[in-house]
């Protein structure tokens, strides 16, 4: 690629801002976008194109730690020549506890082998066979994609245990505006208060004028953390929302539900 990917932190560092010699540090990876210790709740785990990366992850340490937790796999490609792990699919497909079906929107589809192939996008009959209720499922995918998939998902009669989310973008798109007017966050060291208007905690302070520690803006460094006193926030890489008082939050991937109050 000629350029970095819109919104991308580290793609538009590197092709901005990087020059030759410099040194980076790279840290181990870190975050939240992980299947639950729940015991035996079934996993669906839902991916549009590179969105299958996380999913994999999960899915080979199943195998290798021969967890016998049933897991299924919707990958949704543009054609075959799309498919990202196509092996490593295949292997992990042959397994007793892993179900991986493959979507395709264009193009001639195999039948042969442990995958099974389908066309189309992601839809209600989609989700109805698969089925929602009483497991935990994990997006990830395009933004476009994983809007469609958690309407379908809010708007079925039945609901997963559980939603976790990720973007591979800069943020989330799943995160739900709160713009009403009434909704204030206020900054209790700095005195000050602002509207959230569907931006993160952190966009939210820099907005008013304050410049609260950061690093990543993407819930991966802890730079920002710091203690929520009172108010509901919704953790935008997990859809979680949180009532707690003196709760510690990273303001770059947190979003105001109602009046909230920070110790910044």
């Amino acid at each position: 690629t000629s350029q970095g990917v819109e919104g991308g932190l580290v793609s538009n560092y590197l092709f901005n801002s990087a020059k030759v010699g410099m040194t980076l540090e790279i840290s181990r990876p870190a975050g939240e976008f992980h299947y639950d210790n729940t015991g035996e709740r079934p996993l669906l785990m839902i991916a549009g194109g590179s969105g299958i990366t996380p999913m994999m992850s999960m899915l080979k340490h199943i195998e290798s730690k021969k967890i016998s937790r049933m897991a299924e796999l919707l990958y949704f490609a543009r054609n075959e020549a799309d498919i990202i792990f196509r092996e490593e699919l295949e292997r992990l497909a042959a397994l007793k506890n892993i179900k991986v079906s493959v979507y395709l929107e264009e193009g001639e589809q195999s039948t042969s082998g442990p995958i099974h192939f389908r066309e189309g996008r992601i839809s209600h009959d989609v989700l109805k066979q698969a089925g929602l209720s009483g497991k935990t499922v994990l997006l990830c995918g395009p933004p476009a994609m994983m809007q469609a998939t958690e309407e379908l998902i809010v708007s079925s009669k039945k609901k997963p245990v559980r939603l976790m989310k990720e973007s591979f973008g800069g943020h989330s798109p799943m995160a739900v505006h709160t713009d009403a007017p009434e909704v204030r966050v206020t900054f209790l060291k700095s005195d000050t208060a602002a509207a959230p208007e569907g931006r993160s905690l952190l966009e939210t302070a820099e907005a008013a004028g304050l410049k609260p520690q950061s690093g990543c803006r993407m819930g991966i460094c802890y730079t920002c953390q710091c203690t929520k006193k009172s108010g509901i926030v919704k953790n935008r890489l997990t859809g979680e929302v949180s009532d707690q008082p003196d709760e510690k939050i990273r303001i770059c991937i947190s979003e105001a539900q109602g009046d909230t109050v920070i110790d910044i």
